[in-house]
């Protein structure tokens, strides 16, 4: 078997496996972020959420969150627990994503349990990419300590219902064939989105991929912009060089309305291709 075989049988091994990660995800997820005891000798006790959910968590738009607690004890009360949302662009600098907290209570139950009002993050403000929820648990004089559980559900807006929103609000009408959602270099795309630019990619040896985060990372240089109606365009250094209408009416030999491609337009390697 050849080398270039070989790599085209690998690269589809590799991004079979990794789209199929992809379809399994869903655009609304439910964890438990935290499921343990806050306590300290002193009146203040904290606690974040589990770290190994923290990318995850960045990668949702809006997050619900529900808090219980149960087994709290106070030196002295009322014990009163708040949970504050924050976020950091590399998991080491963080920062309150908003200064009230996301849900608390002033005075939990020393008895039984306390369930908190729901708290949301309704995304209208983007988070960074690494998202974690932080607890402080309180009281007049310690030791204190609360049994707390934490389940977050997070979900993924529509980037197309949003686009729509956004251009009711500004009283235009959709413009279909307006490539106007654009992400440049470094971006990161599910790749069931573009999944007819990751042959031409791996053929150009610019194919980079995000295994943690279920993406495809905009190769230096380039930006792929979308229409309302998904369809995408790849801009290098402010030329348009592909285009999936285009690539759609070559393949299936049909016609396509949109850009055409010219003589001078890279061709994705048809043996690399991946086709569900």
């Amino acid at each position: 078997m050849s080398g270039e075989a070989k790599l085209g049988r690998l690269f589809k091994s590799a991004l079979g496996h990794y789209l199929e990660r992809q379809r399994a995800k869903p655009g609304r997820i439910t964890r438990t972020a935290y499921d343990d005891y806050v306590q300290s000798s002193t009146e203040v006790a904290r606690a974040v959420s589990y770290p190994s959910l923290g990318a995850l968590l960045g990668f949702y738009d809006q997050l619900a969150v529900e808090v219980i607690t149960d087994q709290a004890s106070a030196g002295v009360g009322p014990l009163s627990l708040q949970v504050h949302l924050a976020h950091s662009g590399d998991g080491f600098v963080w920062a309150l994503k908003q200064p009230a907290p996301l849900t608390h209570a002033d005075t939990l139950s020393l008895t039984g349990r306390t369930y908190l009002d729901i708290g949301f993050d309704d995304g209208a403000a983007p988070s960074m990419g690494v998202v974690r929820l932080e607890l402080t648990l309180q009281a007049v004089a310690g030791p204190v300590r609360a049994r707390v559980r934490v389940n977050v559900t997070a979900n993924n807006l529509s980037e197309r219902e949003f686009s729509v929103a956004v251009r009711k609000a500004q009283g235009q009408e959709p413009a279909v064939d307006a490539y106007d959602r654009c992400y440049p270099s470094g971006s990161r795309i599910h790749p069931a989105k573009v999944k007819h630019l990751l042959g031409y990619w791996s053929y150009t040896h610019k194919l980079h991929l995000d295994f943690e985060n279920v993406a495809v990372i905009v190769p230096p240089g380039q930006m792929v912009c979308f229409n309302a109606s998904d369809d995408y365009i790849l801009v290098e250094r402010g030329k348009v060089v592909w285009s999936s209408r285009a690539y759609w009416e070559q393949m299936y030999l049909k016609p396509h309305s949109g850009p055409k491609r010219t003589a001078e337009d890279p061709k994705p390697d048809a043996k690399l291709e991946y086709d569900d």
